[in-house]
């Protein structure tokens, strides 16, 4: 899933990729595009684990690390 999230952000084709080009934001925003809009077998259980479950955690722990990074 890294690599898919590599490739998403240096295809930028996220929404919000021209905002922040090069960034820690733009990178967060990869993750969550991928987690928010891809995985998952359908939009029901994509929306379940981005919200509750494990992809929640992923999401924030992305952020946490990008936050870290900026500082």
């Amino acid at each position: 899933n890294a690599t898919v999230a590599l490739d998403i952000v240096q295809s930028g084709n996220q929404p919000g990729a021209g905002f922040a080009k090069g960034t820690f934001w733009e990178a967060w925003n990869g993750v969550t595009y991928l987690i928010d809009h891809k995985l998952g077998r359908d939009d029901d259980q994509r929306k379940v684990n981005a919200w509750f479950g494990y992809n929640r955690a992923v999401k924030a722990k992305a952020l946490e690390t990008a936050l870290r990074m900026a500082a």
